[in-house]
């Protein structure tokens, strides 16, 4: 295993401990979510992953989520923090 692997693994194992839902978007998909998250919006991990990140975002937040998401794409300053609600699966 490379050290860029290993901290990966690290990095990894620290996200999944965590309280709070954390995942990561590449094209507009989801690559990695935590179980955290999965217990917030109520679904399985493997309904998460590989999906369009929009499909998570509440409704009434989604403008202002994909204006950030687009512009961070083209290299604007946007925030590296903001909340948003996301959707549930009930």
């Amino acid at each position: 295993m490379t050290s860029g692997e290993l901290t990966l693994k690290k990095l990894k194992t620290l996200l999944n401990h965590l309280h709070d839902g954390v995942f990561s978007i590449e094209d507009g998909l989801v690559v990695y979510a935590n179980q955290a998250l999965a217990t917030l919006i109520d679904y399985p991990l493997d309904e998460i992953l590989q999906q369009p990140f929009t499909r998570f975002v509440f409704e009434g937040d989604l403008e202002k989520v994909v204006s950030y998401y687009q512009a961070r794409l083209q290299g604007e300053n946007v925030p590296n923090e903001y909340e948003f609600r996301m959707r549930s699966k009930q």
